[in-house]
């Protein structure tokens, strides 16, 4: 009889955009505190709700990493998360980027800067008249 295979664990961990819903019955939710403008405010104002999601979650987030009982081997995090690399680079493991948006918006993204180059952006960004 043959020993049984090695067997490895990843423990992958996503990290959502706030306010995304459904999750499939195999993953558990770990909750952060609530640091956030809550989804009804967000809508009354967008900036501050963003800017708390920039500034305010990186450091919850580091306290529930501590909490987890399987060390984090890789992470998933959507795009607006750019402080989850700065995590995944203390904690040396890898981040992945989701973008969650259509093609057409990345590319616009992407490509915003010729927009204002060939002055086919209708607002003046530079500051000038």
């Amino acid at each position: 009889m043959e020993p049984p295979a090695k067997s490895s664990t990843c423990h992958l961990l996503a990290l959502p955009y706030p306010g995304r819903d459904g999750k499939p019955a195999n993953v558990r939710f770990c909750t952060l505190p609530n640091v956030i403008p809550s989804e009804l405010a967000r809508a009354k104002d967008f900036p501050s709700f963003l800017e708390a999601v920039f500034t305010k979650m990186e450091e919850p987030f580091e306290q529930l990493l501590d909490l987890l009982q399987l060390p984090v081997t890789i992470l998933l995090a959507d795009t607006y998360m750019d402080w989850a690399v700065r995590v995944g680079n203390r904690r040396n493991f890898p981040v992945a980027s989701l973008w969650t948006m259509s093609a057409s918006a990345l590319s616009v993204l992407h490509h915003f800067y010729l927009l204002v180059k060939n002055q086919h952006f209708p607002v003046n960004l530079s500051g000038t008249k």
